[in-house]
């Protein structure tokens, strides 16, 4: 489970790599993580914030593409939401607040 910090880490791939070799097959990694509904022309990339130093901006109309371009062989994208949560704020930033909903499952080896 990758509860709000999966934007933290700097070498996705690699720690979805990481969770493929633990988790047996028909196993799921849930990540929930904030993601953007401006209408800028971004997909993911990377920012500099005062608080966090560098992390991942997700936009909403990118983000199962992006998924897809780092799951590791052997896992499938099983469902993918986007709810929006009653604040508009993290960290202060003002924009529209949704949260993605990623299930990811590894399947039989």
């Amino acid at each position: 489970l990758f509860a709000r910090c999966f934007h933290h880490i700097r070498h996705q791939k690699k720690a979805l790599a990481v969770c493929g070799r633990v988790l047996e097959p028909g196993g799921r990694l849930i990540i929930f993580d904030p993601v953007s509904t401006q209408k800028e022309s971004f997909k993911t990339r990377l920012v500099n914030t005062e608080m966090d130093g560098v992390v991942y901006r997700y936009h909403k109309e990118t983000y199962e593409t992006y998924l897809n371009s780092i799951m590791p062989d052997g896992f499938i994208l099983e469902r993918l939401d986007f709810i929006k949560t009653p604040t508009v704020t993290n960290y202060n930033f003002r924009y529209p607040h949704v949260d993605a909903v990623a299930i990811l499952m590894k399947s039989g080896d």
